[in-house]
């Protein structure tokens, strides 16, 4: 090609043709800047396709993130569960645990120990290097990756330091008594021990701070796992993924046919001016609630997290049956229970 322009060159020239080649010059400048161009836009193509590319990988990471951090919330709702039955037996004061009930590991210490709810940052954190050459099709799930890994993220230390700072001054208190001392001397626990945990005010106390550090730790890993799943599936949205491959418990949603007969409306009990209606849409549970005294609506999505065990914004519930048959809902922790009129 580089021949064949030179020899028209060189035809020009010996032909004393000096204005076409002018012309021909400036021809040939104007294909020589064309290609150049064409060579930068494709180049700039491929380097939008890199970032493209990168943040796609990072937004993936970031669903694989989000997808541990569900599982591990399943635990803080297990461990939640069972610490709040057990302190319904420390406060169970019309069938008191003994001193004996103790000794005999029939009732079960609480507050010994607890869990870190930390948050796996690494994808947030790899798509935070790449901001500057994001794509603007993505920025739109900066607003929620914020609310997790930075909003959410604060509280949740917050919480773990509390309900730390609280079960390390307990400990510190139990061995600042002689009872390791007595059970390894005796083999067996001593009476003033057991005394301490059935009777003493100070560990039922202790308990009830226990709880509520617990219970605010349990709330925050609940409220990060409904902002990971609504994350996650808009993630899914953005990279065009038309139908998640995650089973449906892990996002919270359901299968429309195993509710069937819990639709409907229910109604509070000892209150009938509040009403709870329950439907599934798109796979996931949602309840309108209405109170006619006080004119207040409002709607809320619903999350299933095991069976028969779901999640609202403001509580876990669950469905049960009373002697006769009927549905009702009854809510973890709280005196609110419904029953199904419809």
């Amino acid at each position: 090609m580089i021949k064949f322009f030179r020899k028209i060159r060189q035809n020009l020239l010996s032909e004393n043709k000096f204005s076409k080649y002018i012309l021909y010059a400036i021809g040939e400048i104007f294909l020589v800047v064309v290609g150049i161009l064409i060579a930068l836009n494709i180049n700039n193509t491929n380097e939008l396709e890199k970032n493209k590319q990168a943040v796609v990988s990072s937004l993936k990471e970031i669903q694989s993130n989000l997808l541990d951090d569900i599982k591990v919330s399943q635990g803080f709702l297990e461990t939640y569960l069972i610490n709040d039955s057990i302190q319904k037996k420390i406060f169970d004061f019309k069938n008191p645990s003994t001193i004996d009930d103790f000794k005999n590991k029939k009732i079960t210490e609480l507050g010994n120990y607890y869990d870190d709810f930390v948050i796996n940052k690494n994808g947030y954190e790899n798509l935070m290097r790449q901001i500057d050459v994001m794509p603007k099709k993505y920025e739109p799930i900066l607003k929620d990756l914020k609310r997790l890994y930075v909003s959410l993220n604060e509280n949740i230390n917050v919480y773990n330091e509390r309900i730390r700072s609280t079960v390390y001054s307990n400990i510190d208190f139990k061995y600042s008594q002689d009872w390791e001392i007595y059970r390894r001397k005796y083999k067996q626990i001593s009476n003033e021990e057991a005394n301490y945990f059935i009777n003493d005010n100070r560990y039922k106390n202790y308990i009830i701070k226990f709880m509520n550090d617990s219970e605010n730790l349990f709330d925050v890993s609940m409220r990060y796992r409904i902002k990971a799943i609504e994350t996650y599936e808009k993630i899914d949205s953005l990279v065009d993924i038309k139908s998640s491959e995650l089973p449906l418990h892990l996002l919270g949603k359901v299968n429309t046919n195993e509710l069937k007969e819990y639709m409907g409306t229910y109604q509070l009990k000892g209150d009938g001016d509040v009403l709870k209606k329950l439907y599934v849409k798109n796979n996931i549970i949602y309840s309108d609630f209405s109170d006619s005294e006080s004119n207040y609506t409002a709607t809320y999505r619903n999350y299933k997290l095991r069976d028969n065990l779901y999640l609202m914004e403001y509580g876990v519930w669950k469905f049960n049956r009373d002697s006769l048959g009927g549905i009702g809902i009854e809510y973890t922790g709280d005196p609110l229970e419904f029953t199904k009129i419809k």
